[in-house]
This record gives C-alpha cells, structure tokens and sequence, in this order.
C-alpha cells in the first residue's frame, strides 16, 4: 500500500533538506539512502522522489503544504534536525531552516486540543490502572476459592 499524501510529501521534503546547505555529504546522501529505503512508496511515488533527487526543482514550500498530518511534520522536524546534524556541521542556513520549520509546525498546532487529547488519555490509563488494580484484588479472592 503506497503512503498517504501527507507523508509521502514528508519524504520528499527530507529529500530537499539535505539540500539546504547548498552541499550533499556522504554522511547526509547514506542517512537519506538509509530512511527511503525503508519507505513503502508506489511505483509513481519512487518516480516522483527520484526526479527530486536528480532535478532539485521542486520549491519547500510546495511540498510543505502538502504535508497535512501533524505527526508528518513533527517528525520532518526530528529528520532536518538528524540531516543537518549528521556530517558534524552544522550550517548556518541549516540552523536558520531548522528555526523557520520549528516555528511553522508550532505555530499549526492547536494547544488546546492537544491539551485536551493528552488529559483525556491520562485519564484513561489512570482508569485502566484503577480498575486492573480492582481486577487483581478480585482476583485474589478467587485463588483462595472464598
């Protein structure tokens, strides 16, 4: 099964983060080589990255508008922050992109459902903990045969 959009859009961005610099490392190209391998793209979609790849036509901010899941551009920040890191330089135009796409992810993020959503599932663990704790106790009382 090929990759949503979302995330397929995700890959082809990391593509063009390891462009930033205006240089490709062997560390950066073996990290990117490494991760693509792994993605699950469709034959149209391993076109498309590779036309990426070999052209560098394609602007940020077109892919980037793309990427409409949360987690995809949470995690587009964790690989520019892996990539520019990754030869052991850490470029000044990598570290002014890293900031600019740190901000816009945050600035897309909702605080208050994601508040919401984080207390909704602390609660629940806290129920699940309580009421396995109460399915122990009971259980305790059945190992005795009472």
């Amino acid at each position: 099964m090929p990759l949503s959009d979302s995330k397929f859009n995700m890959w082809r961005a990391t593509v063009y983060l390891v462009m930033v610099d205006g240089k490709i490392t062997k560390e950066e190209s073996q990290w990117l080589k490494d991760y693509l391998f792994k993605a699950k793209f469709s034959e149209e979609q391993k076109k498309i990255i590779q036309e990426d790849i070999d052209n560098h036509s394609t602007k940020f901010s077109e892919i980037y508008s793309k990427i409409t899941h949360p987690p995809d551009r949470a995690t587009l920040v964790h690989f520019a922050n892996m990539i520019f890191k990754r030869d052991g330089e850490f470029h000044s135009s990598e570290k002014e992109f890293l900031e600019k796409l740190q901000k816009s992810v945050m600035s897309k993020i909702d605080m208050e459902s994601a508040l919401d959503g984080l207390t909704k599932v602390t609660y629940q663990k806290e129920d699940k903990d309580r009421y396995q704790k109460a399915f122990d106790f009971v259980d305790q009382f059945t190992l005795l045969d009472i």
